[in-house]
């Protein structure tokens, strides 16, 4: 009964016309959800590791939460051009291919 609770406190701001639009948004980013994960993997790996920037603990917490802010909202923008010429993203079309 709570998870259903849950549910719903996680789906009725959906029927406001405001956030609903930010539902969609955020979904484009949900159907190619492998390919922004191994994304933000790559990303990861070059702004904080010796393999690129180097940035590991040298940005304070703000800067952290910004960052992560403006390469979500470039990864919904990105999959949101992706999807209007493809039906899936490109690793999710490689894993259905694969099984």
């Amino acid at each position: 009964m709570q998870s259903l609770g849950y549910i719903l406190l996680i789906f009725s701001p959906v029927q406001y016309s405001k956030l609903s639009k930010l539902f969609v948004l955020v979904s484009f980013a949900g159907r190619m959800a492998l390919t922004n994960y191994l994304m933000q993997t790559i990303v990861g790996i070059f702004l904080f590791t010796f393999l690129g920037l180097g940035l590991f603990g040298t940005l304070a917490p703000s800067r952290l939460l910004l960052l992560c802010v403006v390469v979500f909202g470039l990864q919904v923008y990105a999959s949101r051009g992706y999807l209007k010429v493809y039906k899936q993203g490109p690793m999710e079309s490689l894993w259905r291919k694969l099984i």
